[in-house]
């Protein structure tokens, strides 16, 4: 669900600011790498299939001296979770093809009017 507006009272699950460049969890700024904000925001674009790991390394990290092996990815993923905290399984493992957003009703995607996704 992308919002055109954030919810001034959106304090409880994630709010994805994509314009920002911020995640907040219960009204609390997670302190996210900028790959792994750079994953999430990747996830979140494509969140209607599953994204595959030589795709994730392919658009993240092109261009990159030193591209990262597939674990590298999965290592990513699981701190990105681990920061996400009780809603870590809206970034989900599709077994032998990828990663996959899946929408909650606790997490709001924001982008500015003039931000596409």
């Amino acid at each position: 669900v992308v919002d055109s507006e954030p919810r001034a009272s959106q304090s409880a699950g994630v709010l994805i600011d994509l314009s920002r460049r911020e995640v907040l969890l219960d009204g609390d700024v997670l302190n996210l790498t900028y790959k792994e904000f750079e994953l999430l925001n990747y996830l979140v674009e494509n969140g209607a299939r599953t994204v595959g790991r030589g795709e994730l390394i392919g658009n993240l990290w092109s261009g990159a001296e030193d591209v990262p092996n597939e674990r590298t990815i999965d290592v990513h993923i699981r701190r990105l979770r681990s920061k996400l905290g009780r809603l870590a399984n809206t970034v989900r493992t599709v077994r032998g093809q990828g990663y996959r957003f899946y929408d909650h009703p606790e997490v709001v995607v924001w982008a500015a009017p003039e931000y596409s996704i």
